[in-house]
């Protein structure tokens, strides 16, 4: 664990390298990097829940998935109900996600509610992603 100063406050980060495997439901509290991957064990439901912003490189795979801040994959999120400020992330695929923004090429999702979804073309889905979102859309109509 490091801490950062900022002009205004120090803000707390915690870098963990290689992949992070939950055994139990994980709080943490400020800036969290994973340089690797989350995941609980299979069929888990264990809960990640950050208050600050996560940034991980790999994939995202835990039952309940929730950040105060944004939320960062340069893989895969996938979890029973994802919810932050900002999702971003290659295929996004979760029963329930709650968002401002999200930015992904695929979405599987029965509800999705966001002010904004775009695509990133840089994964090479972009007509799949569009056919997924409007059967999210179709799914649930009230998207603010």
């Amino acid at each position: 664990m490091k801490i950062i100063g900022t002009d205004k406050k120090k803000v707390q980060e915690t870098v963990i390298k290689g992949d992070l495997v939950l055994e139990k439901d994980i709080v943490y509290q400020g800036n969290v990097v994973v340089e690797g991957s989350i995941s609980g064990t299979c069929g888990s439901r264990f809960n990640l829940e950050v208050n600050g912003n996560l940034r991980v490189s790999g994939n995202v795979h835990v039952s309940k998935l929730a950040v105060t801040g944004s939320m960062h994959s340069g893989a895969n999120i996938s979890a029973r109900s994802i919810s932050a400020v900002d999702v971003s992330a290659c295929s996004i695929s979760a029963n329930s996600v709650r968002a401002r923004d999200i930015n992904t090429c695929k979405i599987r999702s029965y509800s999705v509610t966001a002010h904004s979804i775009s695509y990133n073309p840089e994964c090479g889905h972009v007509d799949k992603a569009k056919e997924k979102l409007l059967i999210s859309l179709k799914r649930n109509p009230t998207l603010y």
